[in-house]
Parts: C-alpha cells; sequence; structure tokens
C-alpha cells in the first residue's frame, strides 16, 4: 500500500478516535489508540527513508506479527524464523527499540483491531475474541481491560450510545445492538 493511503486510512481513524469523549470510561482508551496512531504514522513516514538494520527488522517483525495475530498460537519464534533472528535476539531488540516486549505487542495489535471490530460490527465479543485470536473469551476481556482501560461491553455500549463508530447493518444484527454480554 503506498505511503499516501496509508497516512489517509491512519488520519481517518484518528479522527474518529477524536470523536469519542474526553472524560469518562474511554478517555484512557482514547488516548491510548491517538498515541497507537502517531506512533504508526511516525513509522509510515520511517519507512520511506533509509534504516539502519535493527529499524528496518523491528518494522518487519511489527508487520509480521499484524499479520500473524488472529492466530490463536503465535510464538516469539514464528516470527523471529520469518526474519531469520533467533527469539532471544528478536525480543532484545523490539524491547530495545520499542520498550515493549513480544507479548505486549501481540496484546496491542488483538485489541488494536477487536476496538475496530467492536466499534464496526454487531459480532458477539466471543465471536471477536476468536477474530483477534483469543481461544477463550475471559482471557480476552481481561487483556482488553488491560490495555484499554475498559472492558470490551463498556467499549461497545459508548461506541452504540454515542453513535461515533456506527457502521452499516450487517447482516448478522441489524441493530447495532451486542447480542451477548460476556464482559
Amino acid at each position: 500500500m503506498a505511503v499516501s493511503a496509508q497516512l489517509q486510512q491512519l488520519e481517518d481513524l484518528r479522527s474518529a478516535v477524536r470523536r469519542l469523549p474526553d472524560s469518562g470510561p474511554l478517555s484512557t482508551f482514547r488516548v491510548e489508540l491517538l498515541r497507537l496512531i502517531d506512533v504508526r504514522a511516525t513509522g509510515v513516514l520511517q519507512s520511506e527513508a533509509p534504516a539502519p538494520a535493527v529499524d528496518r527488522r523491528v518494522r518487519q517483525a511489527l508487520a509480521r506479527l499484524e499479520e500473524l495475530h488472529a492466530r490463536p498460537a503465535v510464538k516469539l519464534g514464528d516470527v523471529a524464523a520469518h526474519l531469520r533472528l533467533s527469539r532471544y535476539h528478536l525480543g532484545r531488540i523490539l524491547m530495545t527499540h520499542t520498550g515493549l516486549g513480544f507479548r505486549d505487542h501481540l496484546r496491542e495489535a488483538r485489541v488494536r483491531n477487536a476496538s475496530r471490530l467492536l466499534a464496526t460490527t454487531s459480532l458477539e465479543i466471543k465471536e471477536i475474541a476468536a477474530a483477534v485470536g483469543y481461544t477463550q473469551a475471559a482471557q480476552f476481556c481481561r487483556h482488553f481491560k488491560h490495555v484499554a482501560g475498559v472492558s470490551p461491553g463498556a467499549f461497545r455500549r459508548a461506541c452504540v450510545a454515542g453513535d461515533q463508530f456506527a457502521a452499516p447493518a450487517t447482516a448478522v444484527n441489524e441493530s447495532h445492538q451486542p447480542t451477548s454480554n460476556i464482559c
């Protein structure tokens, strides 16, 4: 995808996130999402310029993680093998260059995609959990709340009530209402 198209998508996402309330249960999640969007935009801009090998490996690792995040059993070794690095070395360079470990990046990728699904679909929370790589909905709910600061159910209710992320009706559920509230 062209850099300009990626930046336009990120700007569209940033605009949607800015419509979330500044206060209340989504304020922490809003701030974190805006930070992640800025980090991603910086990465897109930096990808145009030649980068040192380590920075390129970090970007490649994070891109591979985005591709694999929906698998239930993504391991550091899977991503490292793809990049022809040892898992120890990849873990070290991720921590050194991003300040986060592999599991944190995996969790953030899953929550980022889950929040999009929660805001734009009426899939049940357990279906979203499975779609982003969790085998247990309870674990998904714990991770979502840890990263986002609110439960998936509270996030969806806020999106539906505020109509910030209202999506076109889907075949799953025409009312935009969650059909299950696991969390």
